[in-house]
């Protein structure tokens, strides 16, 4: 059988794991090693730093969401062997990670093993269990790890949405959503609700969690690390995950059922989704008030 490429998946719009280790140099960048760490590492000049810097921060599994790689430790140092209980704690981020993006496929090679000396026949089991009821991941084994057609679903933005499947106009006659930061001007029956995990300080507004996007694609959107035809692919892939306890099968009916409950809360007909990017610049209220029932769509700022 022959083995699975994880460049060439990559190349197919994957994310792919980078076993690597602990170390960094004189300079604070992360010492990538040999094998994935270092093709990585030759690929994107700035991985090395980028990873050190979140070693020295104190995080040592990372999810590069601009560049599809996630570094995770395999070993202390370059020069030691691979230990298991980081091999362990590499694959439960990995299957969190998934989980918070199931709209992206995870291709993950056999962490710890070859130059790690860690034995496949002991550590492929374990994968495996870890990995049980994750078909976003596979495991760069063999190619019977890999079913199907390797380049669907991983993450194009046609997969995501279907304008088919926008909820009927008639759920929300006389509602109104409106879009902007929280310095936008807003009418007197208008409800201020943040779609952010913060607000700023002396205001006081309901939260919706929900919607807020995660720190590491923000963070890397405003690093130019992303554009915003990526970050939309990963807030939407996000929005998957964040909206599956409401009703609906698509994210447009998972976010009119969140509404449903939004307007509930709020005791009104009219409410704003607020965050702090200025307006007119681009952000994920944008994406969301693209997502909304054109019944409701008031103003965007």
């Amino acid at each position: 059988m022959c083995r699975v490429d994880g460049w060439e998946l990559y190349r197919q719009g994957y994310v792919l794991v980078i076993p690597t280790n602990r170390t960094t140099n004189k300079e604070g960048c992360a010492v990538m090693g040999a094998g994935l760490a270092k093709q990585a590492s030759q690929m994107f000049s700035d991985l090395s730093m980028r990873y050190g810097q979140a070693l020295r921060a104190g995080d040592s599994k990372v999810f590069f969401a601009g560049l599809r790689l996630i570094c995770v430790p395999t070993k202390e140092h370059w020069s030691e062997p691979a230990q298991i209980g980081l091999v362990a704690a590499a694959c439960d981020f990995i299957k969190a990670t998934a989980k918070d993006y199931p709209a992206l496929q995870f291709a993950v090679p056999r962490l710890g093993c070859g130059l790690g000396k860690l034995d496949w026949n002991v550590v492929k089991p374990m994968m495996k269990a870890v990995f049980m009821g994750c078909d976003n991941i596979i495991i760069l084994d063999d190619s019977e790890e890999i079913q199907g057609n390797t380049t669907e679903n991983v993450g194009n933005i046609d997969t995501l949405l279907d304008p088919d499947d926008y909820v009927s106009a008639s759920l929300f006659q006389e509602y109104q959503v409106d879009t902007g930061n929280f310095w936008m001007k807003r009418e007197p029956d208008c409800v201020g609700m943040a779609i952010s995990f913060t607000i700023p300080n002396g205001m006081k507004m309901m939260k919706v969690r929900d919607l807020a996007p995660p720190w590491g694609i923000v963070n890397d959107y405003r690093n130019q690390v992303i554009n915003e035809k990526q970050y939309e692919v990963l807030y939407l892939a996000y929005l998957k995950s964040s909206l599956k306890k409401y009703e609906g099968n698509t994210i447009q009916e998972k976010l009119a059922s969140l509404l449903v409950k939004a307007f509930e809360l709020a005791g009104t007909k009219h409410i704003a989704l607020l965050c702090y990017e200025k307006e007119g610049n681009f952000c994920h209220r944008r994406i969301i008030f693209n997502l909304l029932p054109e019944a409701i769509k008031g103003v965007m700022k």
